[in-house]
């Protein structure tokens, strides 16, 4: 992936790459008298995961409700 956006988009984006990987294997093993294939494990790499300055506010309202899921360095 080019780029994603951690707060907005990187949940949909992992989401939506397993569901296409899921309706991958199962269009080829509906082709197939006995079905073969599973999905794997997903790698997933971006070159750009960003974080917005304004959304820098909503992360410190997450820390304190103590939703503390990534650490940034200062």
């Amino acid at each position: 992936m080019r780029s994603t956006d951690l707060l907005r988009h990187f949940q949909d984006d992992v989401y939506l790459a397993i569901r296409l990987a899921q309706w991958v294997c199962e269009q080829i093993n509906d082709s197939l008298e006995v079905p073969a294939l599973s999905v794997g494990e997903l790698n997933f790499h971006t070159v750009n995961m960003h974080i917005f300055d304004d959304d820098v506010p909503m992360i410190d309202m997450r820390k304190k409700q103590g939703q503390v899921w990534i650490e940034l360095m200062s």
